[in-house]
């Protein structure tokens, strides 16, 4: 038996999302790997930035070996967003999932990401 303080995770995982946003899973793969191709040696050191607005998810990297910056057209709602993440994951993610559509809700920059097929 386990036992101690473990983190409110249930608290993390709401409804109350205030953006969302939907994408191809195939486009986003395709964006993620070229990224890591022009930017990454050390994948575990690598981020990309999302900015989410108006229709539209700009995905920013740069490091010292280079910069990159693409753009998705998305199915969009809510308040416009800038987060970064660590690419490597979300690779993960869109192999993993077999839908075409990726949707992902979003309630603040500090706030986890909640992803559905």
């Amino acid at each position: 038996m386990f036992e101690g303080d473990f983190i409110e995770y249930k608290n993390m995982f709401t409804n109350d999302y205030k953006t969302f946003v939907s994408v191809s899973r195939n486009r986003l793969l395709s964006v993620l790997e070229r990224c890591l191709l022009i930017i990454s040696r050390d994948v575990k050191q690598t981020r990309v930035v999302f900015e989410i607005s108006d229709g539209k998810l700009d995905i920013h990297a740069a490091n010292s070996f280079g910069n990159f910056d693409d753009e998705i057209d998305i199915d969009f709602d809510g308040e416009d967003l800038r987060i970064g993440f660590a690419p490597n994951y979300l690779i993960d993610i869109c192999k993993a999932v077999d839908e075409e559509k990726l949707n992902m809700y979003f309630i603040s920059s500090l706030s986890p990401c909640i992803i559905r097929s």
